[in-house]
């Protein structure tokens, strides 16, 4: 899948940072293909099931974080293409391709998870966070209306999918906006989300924690 990607990523970075606008109206022609070859391949159904690391020996563990690596691939495969969706729809105020509440995104595994180098680091890291709070595997609720973020749903550790759901509530807005059905109703709501989101992930966020998505930059963003 990182292979099959890598054309289109190159092709959205360049033309989204070339401040070119037919770079911008390329990479806006060529985001409803990528799209539509993504759900035929299914990637946006991807989901984790928690596999019986305690039991597993050595090479079914290996065996097994290979398979989970690929799976975790696809996920942010979707996660990326709900962002970039996002993105387009703000930058041409258009509707998006994609719907964004909450409930159809998949849930990421935390920066650490995803980048353990071991079978066995990755299976200590994933011990610990199935066994947190907010576990990291379990599976979203059905699908519901366009523009609900049951943002309760996402675990603490999952940054990059905290970044998709903030980016979709920005989609919704302009998505609103574009239908002409933004009032002040719904203002109080967007609102009402903005800040329940600011209040669970960002107020007891520490100084020293690396913000290297910008989800803080982001949020101040969507808000104004």
């Amino acid at each position: 899948p990182r292979s099959t990607l890598f054309p289109y990523t190159t092709l959205f970075r360049s033309g989204l940072l070339s401040g070119d606008p037919t770079h911008l109206a390329t990479v806006d022609s060529f985001h409803g293909t990528v799209i539509s070859w993504a759900r035929r391949r299914n990637m946006f159904a991807a989901r984790h099931s928690p596999p019986p690391v305690h039991t597993m020996g050595s090479e079914a563990l290996d065996q097994k974080w290979k398979e989970w690596a690929k799976t975790e691939e696809l996920i942010r495969i979707a996660l990326g293409l709900h962002i970039h969706d996002a993105e387009l729809a703000d930058i041409f105020h258009h509707e998006p391709f994609l719907r964004h509440g909450t409930k159809h995104l998949p849930i990421a595994a935390s920066k650490a998870l995803f980048t353990a180098s071991t079978a066995g680091e990755w299976a200590a890291l994933y011990t610990n966070e199935l066994s947190s709070e907010y576990p990291l595997y379990s599976t979203p609720p059905n699908p519901g209306t366009p523009g609900t973020h049951d943002l309760e749903t996402i675990p603490l550790s999952s940054r990059f999918t905290l970044y998709a759901a903030l980016e979709g509530v920005a989609a919704t807005i302009v998505e609103t906006r574009q239908s002409g059905q933004f009032d002040i109703h719904h203002s109080e709501k967007f609102q009402e989300t903005l800040i329940s989101f600011y209040a669970r992930y960002l107020t007891n966020l520490s100084p020293l924690e690396s913000d290297n998505l910008g989800i803080t930059v982001l949020w101040h963003l969507t808000f104004m």
